[in-house]
């Protein structure tokens, strides 16, 4: 156990360390900047639109905040958590690692931490500026009720990374060349249409509890009529039910990627 807190937290440090070049730099600035900027070309177009047409913008500007920093949080995390270990095999270490005590549990924990660490940070950015700009605009009620939908919004967000990492994580386990591709299949069939299905299966997705959580703390924001929502899906359940499904889903997720990545033997190029 000692040997997997201390090689994960090693691997953290490396790979952050690592993340500190020009391009990488470059690639999180540019996702953190995406909302704000369309965020702000929206708000920009709607006070030069006619009355009724700016109004509807207006009505629905924290679902866009929610939309565009979840989706950047989700690309980063593709890029971010799926190559957990198609990045040691290209990179010819996965031998090293391998033949280390608890080095593949340390690896994989490791490298979850980090995606975790990115993609919050990318999406904590992206949604800071995007209150700043709603807020400066008015389009989130008073200071006072923008700043507590940005604390709330910042809690959601993080458990989002830290579960989707998790699942992420461990489609990189399962599929090696074509990770980031069944990600993203994951993420818009599962997470995306299955979610929205009006059935108990869609209890199975995080972004369903999470969209129910963030009904309790934010109030309504969906594009949906809230009376018509309801009758197709129900009221929510209590907080805690939502948070423990999605605590519930991380655990196993990250459990199954343990277990591949220790009992699976991963073949690098050279070996093939």
């Amino acid at each position: 156990m000692k040997n997997w807190i201390m090689g994960a937290l090693a691997t953290v440090r490396f790979e952050l360390h690592r993340s500190f070049n020009i391009q990488r730099i470059v690639s999180m600035v540019l996702l953190s900047l995406v909302p704000p900027g369309i965020l702000w070309l929206l708000l920009f177009g709607a006070s030069r639109a006619p009355g009724n047409a700016a109004d509807n913008v207006l009505a629905y500007v924290l679902f866009t905040i929610i939309f565009l920093v979840a989706l950047v949080c989700l690309l980063s995390l593709l890029l971010w958590a799926t190559p957990v270990v198609a990045g040691e095999l290209e990179g010819k270490t996965w031998a090293f690692i391998a033949m280390r005590p608890g080095g593949r549990i340390a690896n994989f924990l490791g490298k979850y931490l980090t995606s975790v660490i990115v993609s919050f940070a990318i999406a904590f950015i992206g949604l800071t500026l995007c209150t700043l700009i709603a807020n400066y605009n008015g389009s989130l009620g008073t200071d006072a009720e923008a700043w507590r939908k940005w604390s709330r919004l910042c809690l959601i967000f993080l458990m989002a990374s830290i579960a989707y990492s998790a699942v992420l994580s461990m489609i990189g386990t399962l599929f090696i060349k074509r990770a980031m591709v069944v990600g993203a299949g994951f993420l818009i069939g599962w997470e995306t249409i299955l979610s929205t299905l009006p059935a108990i299966v869609n209890r199975l997705t995080v972004s369903y509890h999470l969209r129910r959580l963030g009904e309790l703390w934010l109030g309504w924001f969906l594009p949906d009529s809230k009376i018509e929502y309801e009758m197709i899906y129900g009221p929510p359940d209590p907080a805690w039910l939502h948070v423990g499904a999605v605590a519930i889903v991380t655990a196993a997720t990250l459990l199954i990627g343990c277990y591949v990545v220790v009992n699976r033997q991963y073949i690098s190029s050279e070996d093939g």
